[in-house]
């Protein structure tokens, strides 16, 4: 499933803090993945992905689609975390990409999570993506 994957480019940034903070941003939002609120999640993520998705019942229907054949989450552990400020096509800003090796009952898959600093400096959801390991 491709909601939004940025596209960070070749120069990695380095901001430690940000990492951090979007890392364990990604945690909750992940939760309510795994228990099935998606709902939730719509509502917890950023009005950019929102924006961007277009309904609440099209984020209904594309995340029920991608979760239900995995199956249940066996293990989910970070593989990496990448900061950047301003990505091509993207609101200009502090982003993460917060990426998991994660392990479920149908297979094995990366999952990616886009964070970006909102204006109270939290950080939320702008993408997910699944990709099935090879």
């Amino acid at each position: 499933m491709l909601v939004l994957l940025l596209a960070v480019g070749a120069c990695r940034e380095s901001s430690p803090e940000a990492e951090q903070a979007a890392y364990e941003a990604t945690k909750p939002w992940l939760a309510m993945m795994d228990a099935g609120e998606y709902e939730q999640s719509w509502e917890a993520a950023a009005p950019w992905f929102r924006d961007n998705i277009g309904s609440v019942d099209q984020w209904l229907a594309k995340a029920r689609e991608t979760r239900k054949p995995l199956g249940e989450l066996r293990s989910r552990e970070l593989q990496m975390t990448t900061f950047k400020t301003n990505p091509m096509g993207a609101p200009d800003g502090e982003y993460t990409i917060v990426v998991y090796d994660s392990q479920w009952e149908k297979g094995d898959i990366l999952e990616t999570v886009s964070m970006q600093r909102q204006a109270d400096a939290s950080w939320l959801v702008v993408g997910y993506h699944v990709k099935q390991r090879r």
